[in-house]
């Protein structure tokens, strides 16, 4: 508790730390995948993690997210009880999946456009990440970044060597790299759930299992939907294309969405100051600060954008050439992430689930049957522009829930400054499809590049007085 208590913002920079490791290792992996596996086999392999990913949600209801702080909060009296309850809670719901879906795994993999064997590899990892997420949750909620960063380091560092070795040593496929990745998991996975379960003593209380189940299934929509949104462009392009075009696809996605580390890290740091900024109706300070971080992600995107041609072509082969014009329509996602984390951080303040749900599955039904209309009309490169409209459908429906709260809870108040916000969405969208016109120009391109240095020289003082604001060792300053 003490360091909880005396180093809050030591803790804030750890956690963006371990939040970047997590998400970096795709792109540390790429290379050798891009170019040890045939086209085929990546197709296959980032088709697995998308389903892996989707079933994740729905296998393990999320229990890491949202509803383990709320439980560690109501429940501070008992909180090493809770954690337990959540890792016998996922043991259940594990095996519950298990039993129905071991005797329809071939049926199940035909449905996924999938090899059956990867059904039994699908469910262990699964619930062995879902272990290690809990206790992740759980060291960020008492602020023990010391052992945070600890384990995550080595999980990233394992979760990486192994997969590479399997590949060089023993010429694996991606059933290979799927598997030596289950067995990282595996490992990690057991000592964070026994060091979860010896410390709550090993019991599984009852009311804190149907506490946290109640909670999330009213959010799974929501949840489920998200994963969605992120994922189900590759799995229909698999299905519809096949898993050359998928591959190629998943490259452009990977790199297109990398600054999504940084939306992380920057939300998980401004959640408790909007809480607390919303909580003591400072609006103006709020929405000042939200101003400067969202133009300066807006800039980031573009200078990534505008280099990202090269950055690619060093880390993959010719034959995923075609990925790098995929790039700026799925790149704007980011900041369609970054307004929703924005307005999703007031819904959850305001416990709305139930809107919170309905325009989040909106948003995830429209993007399927986009993708499934432009996908037959023009192919797997249509996926890019209907990712990006449905992120921007997915932060503005939740925009709109924001504004009825705001006129419900804040009346008179100013949330969030929308026409900012709003121009800037415009404006960032119109540029990454302009940039199209001069992505095979690398003078123009750099051009550009140098006007929007010299705009973040002249606006720098701004944009680092507002990440100091937020990461700021006192919250109390706000």
């Amino acid at each position: 508790m003490a360091e909880r208590e005396k180093k809050p913002g030591a803790a804030m920079v750890v956690f963006s730390v371990c939040s970047i490791l997590q998400k970096c290792m795709p792109f540390v992996l790429m290379p050798f995948l891009t170019r040890l596996l045939s086209v085929e086999d990546y197709g296959i392999y980032s088709t697995y993690t998308a389903w892996l990913t989707i079933f994740a949600s729905v296998c393990t209801l999320n229990l890491h997210l949202g509803v383990f702080n709320n439980g560690m909060h109501r429940f501070s009296g008992d909180r090493e009880q809770y954690a337990s309850a959540m890792v016998w809670v996922t043991i259940l719901l594990l095996a519950l999946s298990f039993t129905l879906a071991w005797p329809l795994r071939g049926k199940i993999a035909g449905w996924l456009f999938l090899p059956g064997k990867y059904v039994p590899w699908m469910l262990v990892q699964i619930l062995f990440q879902q272990f290690f997420n809990l206790w992740v949750a759980k060291e960020r909620y008492v602020y023990g970044f010391r052992r945070l960063l600890v384990l995550v380091g080595l999980y990233c560092a394992a979760g990486t060597v192994f997969p590479v070795a399997a590949l060089y040593l023993w010429r694996a496929d991606d059933t290979g790299v799927i598997i030596s990745t289950a067995l990282v998991q595996v490992l990690f996975g057991t000592v964070c759930a026994a060091e979860l379960l010896i410390r709550g003593s090993g019991r599984a209380n009852g009311g804190y299992i149907r506490y946290a189940v109640g909670f999330n299934l009213a959010l799974l929509p929501h949840y489920l939907s998200g994963v969605i949104l992120g994922q189900v462009d590759r799995t229909m392009i698999n299905a519809m294309c096949g898993a050359a075009p998928a591959a190629v696809y998943s490259v452009a996605h990977t790199f297109a969405l990398a600054l999504n580390f940084a939306v992380s890290s920057v939300n998980a740091a401004i959640v408790p100051w909007t809480y607390e900024a919303v909580a003591k109706r400072r609006m103006r300070e709020l929405n000042r600060i939200t101003a400067i971080l969202a133009g300066g992600f807006a800039a980031l995107l573009c200078v990534f954008v505008l280099v990202m041609p090269e950055i690619m072509k060093l880390f993959i082969t010719e034959e995923y050439y075609g990925a790098v014009r995929l790039v700026p329509p799925i790149a704007v996602s980011s900041y369609f992430i970054f307004l929703y984390n924005l307005f999703a951080n007031v819904e959850f303040y305001f416990e709305a689930k139930y809107f919170i749900s309905i325009s989040s599955v909106l948003a995830a039904a429209l993007n399927v049957a986009l993708n499934y209309v432009f996908i037959t009309e023009y192919g797997y490169a249509a996926a890019a522009y209907t990712t990006g409209t449905c992120y921007a459908l997915y932060a503005l429906f939740h925009f709109l829930n924001v504004r009825r709260l705001g006129r419900k809870h804040l009346p008179g108040e100013a949330l969030y400054p929308m026409k900012f916000l709003a121009v800037t969405a415009v404006l960032l969208s119109a540029c990454a499809l302009a940039v199209l016109t001069v992505y095979d120009s690398a003078p123009v391109r750099y051009v550009l590049l140098a006007v929007l240095f010299t705009a973040a020289l002249i606006r720098r003082k701004e944009l680092i007085q507002a990440l100091r604001y937020v990461f700021a060792e006192e919250k109390g300053q706000i």
